[in-house]
């Protein structure tokens, strides 16, 4: 049986205080492409089910676009037919 595992994801963060042409913290967006990343070889992997271990959001209310981001992975998980195991972390509560 193949698991994927990630964790400690912290979509939304925003720290460094940098921001591109369109006013986006530049931490937040390498943190999105990278869980993105994650995400699609998940998903070429193919595997029995994805495990998140903990803290998929740097906070327990996350910025709209840390959701959005979210979301949309969820979505192509559950698109690949990859069924998804979040565990609460220390961020989440």
């Amino acid at each position: 049986m193949r698991i994927a595992h990630l964790a400690d994801t912290h979509l939304g963060a925003r720290q460094l205080h940098r921001t591109d042409e369109h006013g986006r913290n530049l931490r937040e967006q390498d943190i999105y492409a990278a869980f993105n990343a994650a995400i699609e070889l998940a998903v070429d992997l193919e595997p029995a089910c994805v495990i998140h271990a903990g803290d998929l959001f740097d906070s327990y209310h996350p910025p709209a676009a840390a959701v959005a981001v979210a979301l949309d992975g969820i979505a192509r998980l559950a698109d690949a037919a990859i069924p998804l195991v979040l565990i609460a972390g220390n961020h989440s509560t």
